[in-house]
């Protein structure tokens, strides 16, 4: 495990100083295309080990990617008690600045866990127009199933200890490498793929390596998780199309995030996909099938949009002829 995977072309790159005074990496792969994809991370990681999705995603899209504060290429910075409110409002901030910064596109989110959570979140409080998000099993329990909630929490408290305990320094981020392709969370990935995943994780100091999310900021968002429970009866206010991609719950290492989409399906009419024979990180086990699913929504969203525009239309001129024979 020692060649990490060619990387997509930084073709552009943004700054974002957001309200707070935290400033948070933005990056373009690739061309500049006719709609764009937005993409980030979960927990602990960063954008930049997800780049055979975002080479997958190119396509069809003009591929943004970002990290959340205090991850990646980010500066860490001081985080609350409760840190999630904070991590929710930077996505509409990032939405913007990227308008802002790349120029006006029509935008599709492809979000996992932590930052899909996020952006859902987000949505119901300051929303923004995304063409379409398809989000990669984000970490919500829901608020109507209590024993669901009690069993996330119980689950996310043990994260929390294993991150807290977490080694922040290593020789190389091979070594983060060997260590990932122990676990089984991380299996079916690809060698080189993990080596990336790792070598993003990770920050050059100029003596080492070391984590750029601190372990105690990691554990923490996974220890506070279950606040995001509390906005559960919101989502029935999102009117943008939502698509979640769950894992195979016959191979998944935690199978209540597959419990937790089909649930936000059944009661919000987000549609779900299963990708086979795939876990928590499907989209650096199967990219390209993941790609597709991106790309088959947003196709879809934009069809039913253009049939919407049609359909006004030709209401409107309905109303226009009406009024006219009246007027004769």
């Amino acid at each position: 495990m020692n060649r990490i995977a060619r990387q997509p072309e930084v073709t552009q790159r943004l700054t974002v100083k957001l309200s707070d005074g935290a400033e948070v990496s933005v990056r373009r792969w690739g061309p500049a295309r006719g709609r764009r994809v937005v993409l980030s991370h979960g927990n602990g990681l960063a954008a930049d080990g997800f780049q055979d999705f975002g080479r997958a995603l190119m396509q069809d899209f003009e591929v943004v990617a970002f990290d959340l504060r205090s991850h990646g290429e980010n500066a860490s910075v001081p985080q609350a008690d409760m840190p999630w409110p904070r991590y929710i409002a930077d996505i509409p901030e990032i939405f913007d600045a990227i308008a802002e910064g790349f120029g006006p596109r029509e935008t599709h989110g492809a979000f996992h866990s932590m930052s899909s959570a996020c952006t859902l979140v987000a949505q119901t409080k300051t929303p923004r127009p995304w063409a379409s998000l398809t989000l990669f099993e984000p970490p919500i329990a829901p608020a109507t199933e209590p024993g669901l909630v009690a069993e996330f929490n119980i689950i996310q408290h043990g994260l929390a200890e294993r991150a807290a305990g977490r080694r922040r320094s290593f020789e190389t981020p091979e070594e983060l490498a060997r260590s990932f392709a122990r676990a089984s969370t991380f299996a079916g990935i690809p060698p080189e793929a993990i080596l990336q995943l790792a070598r993003a994780t990770l920050r050059d100091t100029g003596a080492g390596w070391e984590l750029a999310c601190r372990p105690e900021h990691e554990a923490s968002n996974f220890d506070t998780a279950g606040m995001l429970s509390g906005h559960w009866h919101d989502f029935a206010r999102i009117t943008v199309p939502v698509q979640v991609i769950l894992g195979d719950v016959a191979v998944h290492d935690m199978p209540l995030l597959t419990r937790f989409g089909q649930e936000m399906a059944g009661q919000f009419g987000f549609r779900a996909v299963t990708c086979p024979g795939t876990n928590h990180f499907m989209q650096l086990q199967k990219p390209e099938f993941c790609a597709r699913q991106v790309a088959a929504f947003a196709q879809e969203a934009e069809t039913a949009r253009s049939r919407e525009a049609a359909d006004t239309n030709r209401e409107t001129r309905d109303e226009s002829t009406r009024g006219s024979a009246i007027g004769i």
